[in-house]
């Protein structure tokens, strides 16, 4: 038995050793990448039966400085025999800079599970998040409050593609000179095609995304999208989409308030809308088709909106 646990042991400060060995190595690749990556101290602690790492008053920018991260710490917790599922734990504040705007994250439990495959690549299997209480606040695009969040992302089996669900409930925005919005429920089922597992080691690029349902609920009214894109090499969508709306006049007020609908098409969309609800029953919903070219959404002749290129926030 002494002996037995003196093996344990060795193995656990091997491990411990080799865990922050290589959390320095992915530092010090980061660095040589241009890009930048400050802490204080980075400790493994645990034994006998977990490696729990800790990295302290983070500073991290990517070479590109369109990306910088600031957080107290960041810890990834995984059992001593099971060295490829890791548990994310988050602070409860943390900065983010996008793009020049600085986003103040507040949560609570935000945690996350990742498992990667047991080998050198260390590719992506399964992944889920949750957290609760968030809270993102920015001067240039307001605030914006949630009761939870549930993500999670597995991959589906014989391909690089991966099944996505999401949740976010209780949605408050709160936009620079524009009134609240209410949001009970934001959820989508999808599944995103990739052209090469999701991996540290390998450039990936998205190539489809499937909507199997993705649904707004806001008062008494409902929007829901399913359908089918495909994504070229700069990320663009190309497809076709089916929309249902459920009370569909507070969703287009909403939107008309908020800028998102072309001025030059908001009163004959209304006139479409208002049609197509009068064949339905009852005669506040209806269901149209949407096309997608380039990222432009489009219902008939009528520009509705444009998609960003979704490559851009994979890499």
């Amino acid at each position: 038995m002494i002996a037995l646990f003196v093996l344990w042991g060795g193995y656990w400060f091997v491990g411990s050793s080799a865990v922050e060995s290589n959390a320095a190595k992915l530092i010090e690749q980061a660095r040589e990448d241009g890009a930048t990556f400050e802490y204080s101290n980075l400790n493994t602690r645990g034994f006998p039966s977990r490696f729990d790492t800790t990295i302290e008053n983070i500073n991290a920018v990517t070479p590109d400085q369109r990306i910088a991260w600031k957080a107290p710490f960041f810890q990834l917790f995984a059992l001593s025999y099971r060295p490829n599922h890791l548990i994310a734990v988050w602070p409860n504040e943390q900065e983010l800079r996008l793009d020049g705007t600085t986003y103040n994250i507040g949560t609570e439990r935000l945690r996350a599970s990742l498992v990667v495959e047991a080998n050198k690549s260390l590719a992506l299997d399964r992944f889920q998040l949750s957290g609760e209480s968030i809270k993102i606040a920015s001067d240039a695009q307001g605030h914006l409050t949630a009761a939870g969040i549930s993500l999670a992302s597995e991959q589906v089996q014989d391909s690089f593609d991966h099944h996505i669900g999401l949740r976010l409930n209780g949605v408050d925005l709160r936009a620079p000179n524009q009134a609240p919005l209410a949001i009970q429920e934001i959820f989508a089922d999808a599944t995103l095609g990739f052209d090469a597992p999701i991996s540290y080691t390998t450039q990936v690029n998205p190539t489809s995304l499937t909507l199997h349902k993705a649904e707004l609920k806001m008062g008494t009214s409902l929007l829901r999208i399913e359908g089918d894109l495909t994504l070229d090499s700069l990320g663009y969508a190309d497809g076709a989409l089916l929309v249902t709306a459920q009370n569909w006049q507070p969703l287009y007020d909403e939107a008309k308030a908020r800028g998102l609908l072309d001025p030059e098409f908001e009163e004959p969309l209304r006139d479409i809308l208002t049609n197509l609800a009068s064949t339905e029953s009852p005669e506040t919903d209806f269901t149209a088709p949407l096309t997608v070219t380039q990222g432009t959404i489009k219902f008939g002749f009528v520009t509705l909106g444009y998609l960003p290129p979704l490559q851009l926030y994979l890499q």
